[in-house]
């Protein structure tokens, strides 16, 4: 029978790094496509002003003329000020991806790649274990042969890619990750485990996430039944 792990015990540290990436991951959608809106009907009042331009000027009208009649002086600065907000919107969330990647150790990763080039499982799992350690999580070899959650983790973060460019020119139809796409997707699965299955972090209205007791909430819960 697997043994069961305290993930109560995560450190605060790797709480502010997982709840830098969730942030992230729940605004990402909805930051982007505002940008993009903003930046859509910036140029679309461009365009507007452009054909309202070109009718005028095939009129009749001198090209100087039209120019000053419909400039697009004040929507060229609205579309250029999109632009930019998009860039540093999108350097904020990135900002906050990388946080969070940076959770993953170096070793975790290179215990992964060895697992997908000789079938090594077994380190993977030592490596997995090992992880869990420098984050408060403590666990054992037998929990990362016999823990389904366990299996549920390797399983979602040992896969590999098609193969593209180089890997796919020298004849391979498949690729490890790169070591961001494999932290991306450890992270990702981390959340998935200690958010949405264990209950261990609270999600906030802002998405931040905050640690609560999963086992004494559950104890309480009984109780008032």
């Amino acid at each position: 029978m697997a043994k069961n792990i305290n993930v109560n015990t995560i450190t605060e540290e790797a709480i502010n790094l997982l709840s830098a990436y969730n942030v992230a991951w729940k605004t990402a959608p909805s930051i982007r496509k505002a940008c993009k809106e903003k930046i859509v009907a910036a140029e679309k009042a461009v365009a507007d002003i452009v054909t309202k331009r070109e009718a005028l000027i095939e009129s009749g009208v001198s090209e100087n003329e039209a120019i000053s009649k419909f400039s697009c002086l004040e929507e060229n600065k609205r579309l250029s000020v999109a632009k930019q907000e998009m860039i540093d919107k999108n350097k904020e969330l990135n900002a906050k991806f990388s946080e969070g990647r940076s959770l993953v150790s170096d070793d975790l990763y290179n215990a992964y790649i060895l697992y997908l080039t000789n079938g090594d499982i077994t380190k993977f799992k030592k490596a997995l274990v090992t992880f869990l350690a420098t984050i408060g999580i403590i666990a054992d070899s037998e929990w990362s042969k016999t823990s389904k959650i366990a299996q549920i983790l390797i399983a979602n973060i040992s896969g590999s890619t098609k193969a593209t460019g180089k890997s796919r020119e020298e004849g391979n139809y498949v690729k490890a990750r790169a070591k961001n796409a494999f932290k991306d997707i450890f992270v990702a699965a981390f959340l998935q485990f200690i958010v949405k299955e264990k209950g261990v972090l609270d999600e906030n209205k802002d998405y931040t996430l905050s640690r609560h007791n999963f086992d004494k909430q559950e104890q309480n819960n009984s109780t008032t039944k």
